[in-house]
């Protein structure tokens, strides 16, 4: 009879240890994630592909390992969401970081973030400066003190002008399209622009059958690309950071990108390294500046002048620039914005922060340009 108050506190001890267990089991590897390597899930396809550990060189590659097997969902101390998901699992445990990734603008997401239940993303991946893990096309340009400080290599990029012209057959520009109808109203503007200058439009939105064909899909066409003296890049979308992946495929050629708004590019490349609309008050005067210089070949090679520079892209995984997974695993290990609460709704989030433009400076433009003709 003695041994029966003992026999209590332990079952007693027991029952709210198992009572604990049962109810904090959801959370069971918090601690265990601290200790070794920090998973990271990729729960959904990104651009129709699942690609198990792309962390590549990071230098944090032995920190994190990035798996798409979705029975390691528990063990995840990152889960990732490329824009849509068909479901939302509940969080495994508290520290677990839900993470919604994407490379598209905010009126391209529209549709596909409307499903995602508020309060359940912790953390945004995209091109824009203000999101919690980084992820911008191309990455980062840095200045030529920076990278100098910093041992990046300059890009080394042809800057004779014998180089530069050798290719240039055709005079006007080159416009690869397939979205004919856009938030920016780029279209428009092209348009009337294309009345009074050169433009071949490739692709989806051209009207000539040939030039449907011209760059088939898959392809680069950088051969083609070089035969003109001036590539239009325009963005389909005009908000804030978001600089169309056209340009990171194009820069390295010897050919003048045609862009839309300036204030999305300024500062973020080069200076002097591209021509924006807005810089011209209508589609006559723009004309007639693009006509001179392929007449002037001094005044085009000024396009070309920062290729001397030593302008350089920082490596994606260098410290202060890393960008995607790499950034990813770097932002668990120093667990920041750990503190912050989830997004309450996440597409409004993002929807103010890339603050796009409608089709207003468009309209505006082609109205001035057509007013002043007459």
């Amino acid at each position: 009879m003695k041994t029966r108050p003992a026999f209590a506190v332990i079952l007693v001890f027991c029952t709210i240890v198992l009572v604990y267990n049962i109810r904090s089991s959801r959370y069971a590897y918090s601690e265990e994630q601290q200790l070794g390597k920090k998973l990271i899930l990729q729960y959904t396809p990104i651009f129709n592909e699942l690609v198990k550990n792309n962390l590549g060189d990071c230098p944090l590659k032995d920190k994190c390992e990035v798996v798409i097997d979705k029975s390691l969902f528990p063990k995840a101390s990152a889960v990732v969401f490329h824009d849509a998901s068909p479901a939302y699992p509940d969080k495994a445990f508290e520290d677990q970081k839900m993470v919604v990734f994407t490379m598209e603008s905010a009126p391209n997401v529209l549709e596909r973030w409307a499903p995602i239940p508020g309060n359940y993303i912790d953390w945004v991946m995209s091109y824009l400066s203000s999101s919690d893990v980084k992820s911008p096309y191309g990455g980062y340009w840095v200045d030529p003190k920076t990278a100098k400080e910093r041992g990046f290599i300059p890009e080394n990029l042809p800057t004779d002008e014998e180089t530069i012209f050798s290719n240039k057959t055709i005079e006007g520009a080159l416009w690869f399209v397939s979205n004919c109808n856009t938030p920016s109203g780029r279209e428009k503007v092209f348009s009337e622009l294309g009345k009074y200058f050169k433009i071949d439009i490739v692709g989806a939105c051209a009207k000539d059958t040939n030039m449907k064909e011209f760059c088939p899909k898959g392809s680069n066409c950088d051969d083609k690309k070089i035969n003109y003296y001036f590539l239009i890049i325009a963005e389909n979308s005009v908000c804030t950071d978001y600089i169309t992946e056209k340009y990171w495929n194009s820069y390295q050629l010897p050919v003048i990108p045609i862009v839309l708004r300036k204030k999305i590019y300024k500062n973020k490349i080069p200076p002097k390294s591209f021509i924006a609309v807005d810089d011209f008050l209508d589609a006559q005067s723009m004309a007639n500046y693009l006509k001179d210089l392929m007449k002037n070949k001094t005044a085009y090679m000024e396009y070309f002048e920062w290729r001397k520079q030593g302008w350089a892209r920082a490596p994606w995984n260098a410290e202060n620039y890393r960008i995607g997974m790499c950034d990813l695993c770097d932002k668990l290990w120093k667990n920041q914005t750990t503190n912050k609460p989830p997004y309450q709704n996440v597409l409004h989030w993002y929807t103010q922060e890339n603050n796009c433009e409608n089709d207003i400076f468009a309209k505006q433009w082609v109205r001035r340009s057509q007013k002043n003709k007459l």
